[in-house]
């Protein structure tokens, strides 16, 4: 992975463009470099685990929250575009992560601190406002996700990601789709067989 000494001026508009989703203005005198890094990685490359956790915004690619226990083959959630990505608990509490990320494809991130997101909450309370926002999406999306495990078997949850999100189920490596299905590589390719 490669960390940007400057935000570039495209992930900058990314990010500007998704707080203004939440309809919360960014100041056009705020220097989001201040509290950001860019990090930019490979296909396969994972982002170092710190002391303390950071908060990683997808500005382009694809990434995987995984386990980081070595026999534990499991992703907690995928990373797209306009995404955020965390261990949540360990940045919460300022710990080291339990959780790891890593880019299935290239990609491009922002990555913020607690010190820093606190500094910038502190400077711009819109940012708070903005992340409420993204939480209370990201948990409707969890809950979802804790239904559709309990309630539908393998191939209708693989039916359901294919409606909702085609382009993704397209561009993700399948044995990390299986993993994230909670089936083995070989149950996968069976779904798809039938379903052609």
């Amino acid at each position: 992975m490669k960390v940007l000494d400057v935000l570039s001026e495209a992930s900058t508009s990314v990010l500007a463009d998704h707080v203004s989703r939440a309809a919360v203005r960014l100041p056009t005198d705020l220097r989001l470099g201040t509290f950001f890094r860019e990090i930019q990685g490979k296909a396969g490359e994972s982002i170092p685990v710190g002391e303390v956790a950071e908060r990683y915004f997808v500005v382009s690619g694809c990434l995987q929250l995984v386990s980081l226990v070595p026999e534990a083959d499991f992703i907690h959630h995928f990373g797209v575009p306009t995404w955020w990505v965390a261990d949540e608990k360990a940045f919460a509490l300022r710990a080291k992560p339990e959780w790891g990320v890593t880019a299935l494809q290239d990609s491009t991130v922002l990555a913020i601190d607690p010190q820093s997101q606190d500094e910038l909450v502190s400077l711009w309370p819109g940012f708070a406002t903005y992340l409420w926002w993204v939480y209370q999406r990201s948990f409707a999306a969890l809950q979802r996700r804790v239904w559709y495990s309990q309630t539908l078997d393998a191939r209708q949850r693989y039916e359901l990601l294919v409606k909702t999100q085609p382009g993704f189920v397209q561009s993700v490596p399948q044995h990390r789709l299986a993993a994230y299905l909670g089936i083995s590589p070989e149950h996968l390719s069976r779904i798809r067989r039938h379903r052609s």
